[in-house]
């Protein structure tokens, strides 16, 4: 079992990945939607049949389930609902669902068809970036809420999970954030590949 840790609470913070994640999608779309010249002067998009390297039409269904964490305490339990919407530009899709962790004032929080904002208190992003033989199938969670303590003090309780698909029953968390009324319980964040697990149910 992870072992919990106490540190100063890190409300707010826009995950890192978020980061890794566009300027992959750049440098994707970059390389993908140049303009070649056949010869005939007759010049069209490169590759990918000729769609420019976009996504079209990639499945997200595997990203749809009950991921349950392995050997974490507290435990998590992620629920992928439904696409928020369809006709987001590139290669993210928000989904609604639920986080469930006792840290949590009702044990777990609701994500709704409202929470499709990056900067937002709370969403679950998905994205899934193809380049070649490449596929990257990535997860971005967050979920906090703002509650009184007993002394009538607005604290806050967090959760905020960085991840991605190994394989369609397999989720992978490279970063594990969880607080308590302003206290760290877990902090999972490693300098090495060390990964939590996520099983799907």
């Amino acid at each position: 079992m992870l072992q919990s840790k106490t540190s100063f609470a890190r409300a707010g913070r826009l995950p890192s990945l978020v980061l890794v994640l566009v300027v992959f999608a750049l440098v994707v779309s970059g390389c993908s939607s140049g303009k070649v010249d056949n010869g005939d002067n007759n010049v069209g998009n490169g590759g990918d049949g000729g769609n420019g390297g976009d996504n079209v039409g990639v499945d997200f269904s595997a990203y749809v389930g009950v991921w349950k964490s392995v050997d974490v305490s507290p435990a998590v339990e992620i629920t992928v609902s439904e696409l928020i919407e369809d006709d987001y530009p590139g290669d993210f899709r928000y989904f609604t669902g639920k986080v469930t962790c006792n840290v949590l004032s009702e044990g777990h929080l609701d994500i709704t068809a409202a929470d499709n904002k990056i900067l937002g208190e709370k969403y679950i992003l998905a994205s899934i970036v193809k380049s070649g033989q490449l596929t990257m199938r990535t997860i971005i969670v967050r979920a906090r809420e703002e509650v009184d303590d007993e002394f009538g003090t607005t604290v806050a309780n967090e959760l905020e999970l960085d991840g991605y698909l190994a394989d369609n029953n397999t989720l992978k968390a490279s970063r594990l954030y969880i607080c308590q009324e302003n206290e760290t319980i877990l902090d999972f964040d490693p300098d090495d590949a060390t990964e939590l697990t996520f099983k799907k149910q």
